[in-house]
């Protein structure tokens, strides 16, 4: 990971070497996050989180950010290709995902590819300005000069070939593991190879909930006072009739609604992620990553019985797992399980993790 006047980083390329699994350790403010922000502004899943603001170009030391009227800053990623290196290996008979935006230093080398995000700002009318970010494949060799020529711009498509889940101190489960496209759970139900008949016998089985709710008197009643209070201010014949009943009906927005539950439990009902304690939180979207990335690499050995169909040219090259302070809510004899199945993640072909912490232990 190379970064140029991104937030605490300044003007001079600062070169992050990235492995299986790295980990970052020290104190506050040292650029821990900053650097895990660099990758997620690459490859995060939410657009929101690869938006670039003005407080992500850096500010010189002394200088009054009052002072600036324009500001620029990159972001570049080298992916190595280490298994391309001996193409002479068996079983390699297909061309790899982004074949045409591969570089290399010399004959008989690894393989890369450079992807660079780069922004420039400029003070406007507004108060965040004038950002201008360009997200672009480097077709050169590292060290050679970088011309209009050599870049070429990254489709969405060839973005989200590389995913990364971003886990901050403070974790909030319910924006990490709701269905959303791009998703954990998402990657897991896409995966499904649902049966021919069962979206129509959901439907039926949906109307038929529907039915039995609306028959009883007082949801009668309350839907009849709510449509009188409706023609009262809306007499358009659009729109005019207004009733209660559940929307779910199609298998997307079905999904949507998808929760995991965990049994047995202190009470007679099931719990949901988000009556589980911060530490047992933690554990479990960890295992669920690991999950995730585990059938993804073995679904080419599963049976039929299986129900699993997944579109190889869907699934991600590589997914990173971005981890911030992993000893947050968690008792320090979880600490080495929780090593152990971050290890088991980065073990796998398609992963690589990123841990900061603020102490070695």
């Amino acid at each position: 990971l190379k970064v140029s006047n991104f937030r605490s980083f300044g003007e001079e390329e600062t070169i992050i070497p990235l492995k299986d699994m790295s980990i970052f350790i020290g104190n506050n403010s040292t650029g821990k996050t900053t650097a895990m922000q660099a990758l997620i502004k690459l490859f995060g899943v939410y657009a929101k989180d690869r938006e670039l603001m003005r407080a992500d170009f850096h500010v010189p030391p002394g200088v009054n950010p009052e002072d600036l009227t324009e500001a620029a800053l990159y972001l570049e990623a080298v992916i190595e290709f280490a298994e391309l290196q001996n193409t002479a290996r068996s079983g390699m008979g297909c061309i790899p995902q982004l074949f045409h935006q591969m570089v290399v230093n010399g004959q008989g080398q690894a393989p890369y590819v450079r992807i660079r995000l780069s922004a420039t700002w400029q003070r406007g009318n507004t108060p965040d300005g004038d950002i201008d970010p360009k997200l672009e494949f480097i077709t050169v060799a590292e060290g050679e000069t970088i011309t209009d020529e050599n870049r070429i711009p990254v489709k969405p498509h060839q973005r989200s070939l590389i995913q990364a889940f971003y886990v901050p101190a403070m974790r909030d489960p319910r924006t990490q593991l709701k269905h959303d496209s791009g998703t954990i759970l998402y990657r897991f139900f896409k995966a499904v190879k649902w049966t021919s008949d069962f979206t129509d016998t959901l439907t039926a089985k949906s109307e038929e909930v529907n039915g039995l709710f609306t028959s009883q008197p007082g949801v009668q009643t309350v839907e009849n006072l709510i449509k009188a209070q409706w023609k009262e201010f809306h007499d358009d014949i659009k729109y005019s009739e207004a009733g209660l009943g559940f929307s779910a009906t199609e298998l997307e927005k079905v999904l949507k609604r998808v929760e995991v539950y965990f049994r047995p439990t202190p009470e007679e009902k099931s719990y949901t992620i988000d009556q589980l304690g911060d530490g047992l939180r933690s554990l479990f979207y960890i295992a669920l990553v690991s999950a995730l990335l585990k059938l993804e690499a073995d679904y080419t050995s599963m049976t039929a019985e299986a129900g699993i169909e997944i579109d190889c040219t869907s699934i991600p090259v590589l997914t990173i797992m971005a981890l911030e302070e992993p000893e947050n809510h968690l008792a320090p004899h979880l600490l080495g399980r929780v090593i152990g199945l971050l290890k088991n993640v980065s073990s796998q072909t398609n992963a690589q993790v990123i841990i900061s912490s603020h102490t070695p232990a």
